[in-house]
């Protein structure tokens, strides 16, 4: 499980999507789950197209008035998590306490780094930073932990 924070604008989907490659070429079928405001009927563009034509074997897309698979209603981050097996990287959800989850944080400036700190913050991803190489290491960390976990 990677959670992936911070404001918009900031390079998370960008590094979602360079994650998903490095992670098919280790052989794991990452799924995503991307938090937006978007209603579920206004979603078929921009970022989530992105991270499907990476090659995420599924694309959960939490909007706020349902979940991208026709279920209509409110559901939480968490449960939709909770679905899902395998690894699992989350885009956005800045307000979920998770402990047991870990984060990757971008951010544009040094307010935005503190804010969007989480306790198991493995990565971060300022302005100068590379999506590819980060994603490239990322990877590793999630194929190994992933391994670990099936023993």
């Amino acid at each position: 499980m990677l959670q992936v924070v911070g404001p918009r604008k900031s390079g998370k989907t960008a590094l979602v999507v360079e994650l998903v490659k490095e992670l098919r070429s280790l052989g794991i079928e990452p799924k995503v789950v991307k938090q937006t405001k978007h209603s579920l009927l206004d979603t078929d563009f921009g970022d989530t197209r992105r991270v499907a034509a990476a090659g995420a074997g599924e694309v959960v897309l939490l909007c706020r008035d349902g979940v991208r698979y026709q279920r209509r209603g409110r559901v939480s981050l968490e449960e939709v998590v909770e679905e899902m097996e395998g690894v699992i990287i989350v885009e956005g959800g800045k307000g979920v306490k998770r402990r047991d989850w870990m984060a990757v944080v971008t951010w544009r400036n040094e307010v935005e780094r503190r804010l969007y700190w989480k306790p198991l913050t493995v990565a971060e991803m300022g302005p100068g930073d590379s999506a590819p190489l980060l994603a490239w290491r990322l990877a590793r960390i999630l194929a190994a932990a992933a391994r670990a976990q099936s023993l």
